[in-house]
């Protein structure tokens, strides 16, 4: 891991290694009506700034 060899050569100081959070955790969290810290996903690829969508049927 790139993160643990820049520990290893003193580039950085510490590294923090997370398991990915799961689709179905992120879902049970919502229909709970609980919300995750700010920045604790990361979804990709994010939907454009100002894109605006409508149903259409």
């Amino acid at each position: 891991l790139d993160a643990v060899n820049r520990v290893l050569n003193q580039e950085y100081q510490l590294a923090f290694l997370l398991s990915p959070v799961k689709a179905e955790m992120v879902k049970a969290i919502a229909d709970a009506g609980d919300r995750m810290p700010r920045k604790s996903t990361y979804f990709y690829p994010k939907v454009p700034a100002g894109l605006v969508s409508h149903r259409l049927v």
